[in-house]
């Protein structure tokens, strides 16, 4: 059985190399695939056009080659090469995408064989559409960041939008083509009325990281001279960092400095604001390990997801799994996506000014001991159930079961 994936995976020991890369799509990615990896039975073949845009003060024009870069147990990474700019990426990745995926086909073609994409986006989905009219394999899409509702997009003009709103048809169209679906939130098969099969992965951790953590001294909370917040992840206005620094000044909470780390379309802004607020700290993009220190090392973490806003009516925090092995208390918006089991493991709070004060407080009060009952239900929500290679076990069945 052969399964070839498609998506943006770059391995972590070369994340930084390709400094747009989302640490937390990159972890998604890669404890799903290296599930997969571990069943004898079938052969995995991973291609990858990973996020690499120029942030400010970074060149955006360059050429990226072709190369394999090792991932796990003797498996690689193929990365795809292509032109960064402008239209001529677009063609460059199309073309090489389809080129890969035929030779991939084409190769013992009489085995039974599913394609898995990350994502809908037409780059990388138009050569699978293309090619099921005339070889046989199955498909399933991976919806991890569905295209945003009633035509929202942040570039203004209306240009941006006819390509805002091409895109988002192309992407619909490789989820209805899909003969199976992985979703974070049962909400998007709702509201689109789908009717393929589809499981539900909301993200993951690895359980090697939970059991280092659990056999650490109990945690500490608030005995240092400052109550650290930490947000890490995706400067975008579906993560609300904005709204977060905005919320964060307006309260004025005494003690309380706000720690950002990331990067992203909102970079600029963010350390606009740091730099106008001593009380903000802004410190960049960082690779994952500093991230994962910085979440152990904080007072509380916090995904500020704003409630109203598209995107996240489908889609699901996956960063708030990455907190839960933490050992560190997590505050977070309440969104439908999040389901009952979260219930005693995070604080929630109603996506107002005045909600997060109290909270913040309430945490900041909150004794030892209700802090490591709090921290102690997270860790085991996500032993329990949230490890990857539980997660990747119902990846493993969907294919079978698509195949």
């Amino acid at each position: 059985m052969k399964v070839i994936y498609i998506g943006t995976i770059v391995p972590n020991d070369y994340i930084n190399n390709y400094p747009s890369t989302s640490v937390a799509a990159n972890n998604f990615q890669s404890g799903l695939l290296k599930g997969i990896a571990k069943d004898k039975k079938i052969k995995l073949k991973i291609y990858s056009v990973p996020a690499r845009r120029g942030w400010p003060g970074k060149s955006s024009v360059f050429f990226s080659r072709n190369e394999n870069l090792p991932f796990y147990y003797g498996l690689n990474v193929s990365i795809l090469s292509f032109i960064n700019i402008k239209f001529y990426k677009e063609i460059s990745i199309r073309f090489h995408t389809f080129c890969s995926l035929l030779k991939e086909l084409c190769l013992k073609s009489h085995e039974k064989c599913c394609i898995i994409s990350y994502n809908g986006d037409g780059r990388l989905t138009a050569s699978i559409r293309f090619l099921r009219h005339f070889l046989n394999f199955k498909y399933i899409c991976m919806v991890v960041d569905p295209p945003e509702y009633k035509g929202t997009t942040s570039r203004k003009g209306m240009l941006w939008k006819k390509i805002y709103q091409y895109n988002k048809n192309a992407y619909m169209k490789s989820v209805y083509a899909a003969d199976a679906l992985v979703v974070l939130n049962k909400s998007f098969i709702t509201i689109n009325k789908i009717k393929s099969k589809y499981i539900v992965i909301d993200g993951g951790i690895s359980l090697d990281e939970i059991e280092t953590i659990k056999h650490e001294k109990p945690r500490v909370y608030y005995d240092k001279k400052n109550f650290n917040i930490v947000f890490t992840g995706t400067l975008h206005e579906h993560s609300g960092v904005l709204r977060l620094i905005d919320m964060f000044e307006q309260s004025n909470i005494q003690g309380a400095l706000l720690h950002i780390y990331g990067s992203g379309v909102d970079q600029v802004k963010v350390k606009q604001r740091a730099d106008r607020n001593t009380k903000i700290i802004y410190h960049g993009p960082v690779d994952f390990n500093t991230a994962i220190s910085a979440q152990y090392e904080a007072d509380l973490l916090i995904c500020p997801n704003p409630i109203t806003h598209p995107i996240n009516q489908v889609a699901f925090p996956s960063k708030l799994i990455e907190y839960l092995g933490s050992n560190t208390p997590i505050l977070v918006t309440k969104l439908p996506s999040i389901g009952l089991e979260y219930n005693d493991a995070v604080v929630f709070y109603d996506d107002t000014l005045d909600d997060f004060k109290v909270k913040v407080k309430m945490i900041m009060n909150m004794s030892n001991n209700a802090l490591n009952v709090l921290t102690e239900n997270a860790m085991h929500l996500a032993h329990d159930s949230k490890e990857w290679d539980a997660q990747s076990k119902k990846l493993l069945k969907l294919i079978k079961d698509t195949i």
